[in-house]
């Protein structure tokens, strides 16, 4: 009992200590509590992190992060009742967003500031709050993975958005934490808490109600953990074969906003500029777009359907399911937006990582799991340098190189993307 008093006493003490390192240089407890991510204790100082990524943000020019800065100028007095009014009315044509997620944070951000930093600021630190949390459940499936193959496909899954995301589209990477929170959850645990806390993430974006309807499937199906192959190729073929139709002849039942935007993402006209946009991408980025996509699902069926002398839990086999089921929903959206707009194949990816993962960790010795894990390598390694390519766009020198007292008194419309470009 006193050597566990001792570790407590310890580990706040360390906190403590930590905490004020972070007001003079935040980049150092950062990098302490990513080595030591199984300490939980530690976690916060990523969060803190994340608020004060959204303080500094630069938004980039004709992104969504300038679109919610301009909007929040716009917001002169943004009273309660104007909110409610919003809230009440999302449903309808002339709603900028179908759903409460922005709008709150844009009553909540109003009544402590005017200034955008505020907004960025609660947005980043909600976001990585709910990031950290889904890292951490899928942390535990390999507790002892630094050092071990399968750490690449836990580095694959912190990799598998943009940092910048939920704060520069504020809605969308959120909505993805809440949703793929839930459903991993609700996978591990068989509580229906976790269906309900991913069917929040509608509330966040609209979209997220396709992918709540899989899972939903899922659950009342009971989590079919036997005849797998079976159960999930079934509901493929059913809802491929009547899921897009379903969608297009009832998306008016939603609203008139979530059906003009139903009907603007799925207009030709606008998917094939969308796809014209990606022919100006440099060839890496373009690589990039889907090989992960291709590698770890491709991997997932090989290893289920090939390599018999893998070990197979239950918790594999749902795992192995739904990331099934989520990469024929992804095929499905394929067929009804472009490339751009699909972004279901990312969460199609992060269940596939968390399969390749956990199938991983049962079988630490597995030879063809571990040249699965060198191949993915090369992969994650391209990944993450476009990730942070794009997110350096993003990040103010203040955030690396100053702490919260600077970023409040200096501001920064420079990122380090740009001192690098002008410098090389």
């Amino acid at each position: 009992m006193s050597s566990t008093r001792r570790n407590n006493a310890q580990h706040k003490s360390n906190v403590g200590a930590l905490l004020m390192l972070w007001i003079i240089y935040p980049m150092l407890p950062l990098i302490t509590s990513i080595r030591q991510f199984s300490n939980k204790k530690y976690r916060i100082f990523i969060i803190l992190f994340g608020a004060l990524y959204g303080f500094t943000f630069i938004p980039i020019k004709n992104s969504d992060g300038q679109d919610y800065k301009d909007t929040y100028l716009s917001m002169k007095e943004y009273t309660y009742s104007k909110y409610i009014n919003d809230i009440t009315h999302i449903a309808d044509k002339e709603s900028d967003f179908p759903d409460i997620y922005a709008f709150t944070l844009f009553f909540v951000s109003k009544k402590i500031s005017d200034d955008p930093k505020v907004f960025f600021l609660l947005t980043g630190l909600l976001y990585f709050w709910v990031f950290v949390a889904l890292m951490g459940t899928i942390w535990e499936l390999a507790p002892s993975g630094w050092g071990r193959h399968y750490l690449w496909f836990f580095l694959g899954c912190v990799f598998v958005l943009n940092f910048s995301a939920g704060i520069n589209g504020v809605r969308f990477g959120m909505a993805f934490m809440v949703y793929c929170y839930g459903a991993l959850n609700l996978i591990l645990k068989k509580r229906i808490k976790f269906l309900f806390i991913a069917a929040l993430s509608i509330l966040v974006h609209f979209s997220l109600l396709y992918l709540v309807l899989f899972l939903l499937a899922f659950y009342l199906a009971g989590f079919p953990d036997r005849r797998v192959f079976l159960y999930s190729f079934l509901a493929i073929a059913v809802v491929s074969s009547v899921f897009s139709s379903f969608i297009t002849e009832n998306v008016s039942f939603f609203g008139s906003a979530i059906e003009n935007k139903y009907n603007e993402y799925t207009d030709a006209a606008f998917m094939e500029n969308r796809e014209l946009h990606t022919d100006n991408w440099r060839w890496y980025v373009n690589f990039d777009k889907y090989s992960t996509f291709y590698f770890v699902n491709i991997a997932m069926l090989l290893i289920r359907f090939f390599s018999f002398k893998i070990k197979h839990d239950l918790l594999a086999n749902r795992l192995f399911s739904f990331a099934l089921i989520l990469f024929g929903a992804s095929i499905i959206s394929g067929g009804l937006v472009d490339s751009i707009s699909n972004r279901f194949i990312l969460v199609s990816n992060l269940f596939s990582l968390i399969y390749l993962l956990y199938i991983s960790y049962l079988n630490p010795g597995n030879l063809t799991l571990s040249r699965t894990s060198r191949v993915y390598r090369l992969v994650f390694i391209l990944h993450a340098l476009v990730v942070l390519r794009g997110d350096l766009y993003t990040v103010s020198p203040w955030l690396i190189f100053g702490n919260p007292i600077v970023a409040m008194v200096l501001e920064s419309d420079i990122s380090i993307q740009d001192i690098i470009m002008d410098q090389f």
